[in-house]
């Protein structure tokens, strides 16, 4: 019934926010030895100042197309495109200003293109990822939880694989975008 698929969806949250804590911990230990201090700081700032625009990758619609689309299931498609093609519209618009405003935050030169590149990953990217919601009205989240470890594992792989190679602080932005348009997939 109801209630066993709200503990089935309740524990697979927990176990993966546990699993995810450990997949996280991990990937920034080993980026923080690969990086060092100077550029590690660079990575976060350049992920800190990208969070400013945040609110422009989405636009607040997950909430909305949740309920809606729990309302109006036979509407679902229409909904997730109407709310993608919004909330992508917003999110240009986000990807846009960031770089354009980042030299008077002291990003210029390499680290405002860098930004250029994590905008897609934290900007452009989201507004495709909203018809995951659907795993969330029809109570299947073992699905995003599946979805997030894929990625962490993935992203985990990449840092590996960087400092293994000794890669440019550039492939490290790179990689993490990359891996956000593998979790698209």
């Amino acid at each position: 019934g109801l209630g066993l698929r709200v503990i089935q969806n309740a524990a697979a949250m927990l176990a993966g926010r546990g699993v995810g804590i450990l997949f996280s911990a991990a990937t920034s230990i080993l980026l923080a030895r690969y990086l060092g201090r100077e550029r590690l700081g660079e990575y976060g700032a350049i992920y800190a100042y990208l969070a400013l625009y945040g609110f422009f990758a989405t636009f607040c619609l997950e909430q909305i197309l949740a309920r809606e689309v729990s309302v109006r299931r036979n509407q679902a498609a229409e909904l997730f495109r109407t709310g993608t093609l919004t909330a992508l519209g917003f999110s240009v618009v986000g990807a846009t200003v960031a770089p354009l405003f980042a030299p008077l935050f002291g990003y210029s030169g390499m680290l405002r293109w860098l930004i250029v590149v994590a905008a897609v990953d934290l900007l452009i990217l989201p507004p495709f990822k909203l018809s995951g919601i659907v795993f969330q009205v029809d109570m299947r989240l073992w699905y995003v939880v599946a979805i997030g470890l894929f990625r962490q594992v993935l992203w985990l792989a990449a840092v590996v694989f960087l400092a293994l190679k000794n890669a440019a602080f550039y492939e490290v932005i790179i990689a993490r975008t990359l891996c956000s348009v593998v979790e698209l997939g």
